[in-house]
């Protein structure tokens, strides 16, 4: 079954009893946008030398797993998180390494 909210324009599927926002509709975050906008502060912030925690509360099968691991392709923050952690990394030691006098 398929929905849409007249006032706010989103798209949504009913599949199991639960509610799905659909992909390109206005209240839909894909796993890219999950991650911009609190994976990135949380990497900054380890990299600053602050302890970093990620933490996924909330009832029973409402997406608490798929955002934080995805699937397929379709990564979650943490894979996410852990590919940026090693590409700053590369990308530090590479910096050291590229010092001229």
């Amino acid at each position: 079954i398929t929905a849409s909210d007249q006032t706010t324009g989103m798209m949504a599927s009913i599949k199991g009893g639960y509610l799905y926002p659909e992909p390109g509709s206005p209240g839909y975050a894909d796993q890219n946008a999950v991650f911009v906008a609190i994976g990135q502060d949380i990497l900054d912030s380890a990299f600053a030398g602050f302890n970093a925690c990620l933490f996924a509360y909330g009832q029973t099968r409402s997406g608490k797993r798929y955002s934080l691991f995805g699937t397929g392709e379709n990564k979650g923050i943490v894979p996410r998180l852990c590919e940026a952690i090693f590409e700053r990394i590369a990308k530090s030691e590479a910096d050291q390494n590229n010092t001229a006098v």
